[in-house]
């Protein structure tokens, strides 16, 4: 975060695509590997080592799953700014909250963040952002005034947000699909580790 404050409008996408990538890379091992959901992922709990390799951290309100499902307990828990529509609806909270797709959000409400220092869901109070995230499409023109239209990555790049973005926990992109993602891995010729 402290780097990103430094920059007047975010990231360049160079920049941003390789800190992206190592997000996934530590989220990734998290799911998969020890069946942890972060619960509060954002710019601030993200942390470069040395050669800017990406650490995750504050796992302060982040939650173990069982393998063969991951819905956790419907607790807000985490960044209203960063928490999926599922998060913050109330008759979806009660079912429980499926973990993964949290954080695939949070990720990409961290990626928008990285590249605009903005949020594609803008609001004045925790009320008309709950509205925002229920019902609207993410605010994807900043990206256009950040990097031109005519910026031959964005069409990929925002195809991942609408992928990150899809309001249905059940239909949102999977890691595995996010690790393949054409923009992440520029068309295949840059695999996840």
């Amino acid at each position: 975060m402290e780097k990103l404050d430094k920059t007047d409008s975010g990231f360049e996408l160079e920049i941003t695509r390789q800190y992206f990538r190592g997000l996934v890379s530590a989220v990734h091992y998290c799911h998969e590997v020890q069946h942890i959901s972060h619960r509060d992922i954002k710019p601030e709990n993200i942390l470069l080592g040395k050669y800017d390799k990406v650490k995750l951290c504050d796992f302060g309100v982040s939650e173990f799953f069982k393998s063969s499902t991951d819905l956790v307990n419907g607790a807000t828990k985490g960044t209203y700014l960063f928490m999926s529509p599922e998060m913050v609806d109330p008759m979806r909270k009660k079912k429980g909250i499926h973990a993964k797709a949290g954080d695939i959000w949070a990720c990409g409400i961290t990626l928008f963040n990285l590249l605009t220092r903005q949020y594609p869901f803008m609001a004045r109070n925790p009320w008309e952002l709950q509205t925002k995230l229920l019902k609207n499409k993410p605010n994807l023109e900043l990206l256009d005034q950040r990097f031109g239209a005519d910026n031959e990555d964005l069409p990929k790049l925002k195809n991942l947000f609408l992928n990150l973005f899809e309001k249905d926990p059940e239909k949102r992109m999977k890691m595995a699909s996010l690790k393949d993602d054409p923009w992440l891995t520029k068309d295949g010729e840059e695999e996840i580790d």
